[in-house]
């Protein structure tokens, strides 16, 4: 797991990556994962993010440190990945839940 810090260990933002290392994924995921994690920095320092690998897909999760970052989280990451033509669908119970999660497929040219 990941900690973005400062030099005065105030801890930030923790990314969690499962199931993948990051030399082993493809170029334009990475910077698609370095894009996102600043990003989500950006709104909310204090979150937590876990992007899951699995073979026919990402699965991301977001916790914001409040429950005021999640308009403003969901706004961003639409933008952001209409940007790259990439729809979102996100879970139902976001609301209820605090818990922003969403599932992108892995697209692969043969």
């Amino acid at each position: 797991m990941a900690t973005l810090q400062l030099l005065d260990n105030q801890c930030f933002m923790e990314i969690e990556k499962i199931n993948f290392s990051t030399s082993h994924i493809p170029d334009n995921d990475a910077s698609y994962l370095a894009l996102l994690e600043g990003m989500v920095n950006s709104v909310d320092e204090y979150s937590t993010m876990a992007i899951t690998s699995s073979p026919t897909g990402y699965y991301f999760r977001i916790s914001p440190s409040s429950p005021k970052y999640i308009n403003l989280l969901m706004d961003q990451l639409t933008s952001m990945n209409k940007y790259f033509g990439i729809m979102l669908n996100f879970s139902k119970s976001m609301k209820s839940s605090g818990v922003i999660s969403w599932n992108i497929p892995k697209f692969v040219k043969n």
